[in-house]
């Protein structure tokens, strides 16, 4: 998973970012949390900014987040590239999988891609 791709997870409870490295595997290029001061993990493909001016998390409502990513596209980057997103809660219920730009509910997850 994650060849030659910028496969990244955020998990919400605590605001950790993960970044795949795209030549092995499961292993992961970087691992780090929103709001890091001048922080950033990145592979071959892409670099996503932790640091709080370029990336959040804001809570809408309970059941409710916006997460913010700043995503820079390197140059070892094929093109032209799809985007997806797949989401759900900690018991798996609501998964979504999607390759299209629009706002869904997963679960109790509201996402826009």
């Amino acid at each position: 998973m994650g060849s030659g791709a910028c496969f990244i997870s955020f998990w919400a409870w605590n605001q950790q970012v993960a970044l795949l490295n795209e030549h092995a595997g499961d292993s992961l290029a970087g691992i780090g949390y929103l709001k890091t001061s001048g922080a950033s993990i990145a592979n071959s493909q892409c670099s996503v900014s932790l640091d709080g001016a370029q990336s959040s998390m804001q809570v809408i409502s309970p059941t409710t987040i916006q997460v913010t990513l700043t995503i820079t596209f390197l140059a070892g980057m094929p093109g032209p590239q799809q985007t997806w997103m797949q989401c759900g809660d900690n018991t798996y219920r609501g998964i979504a999988i999607t390759d299209r730009r629009f706002v869904f509910l997963c679960g109790d997850i509201l996402a826009t891609i």
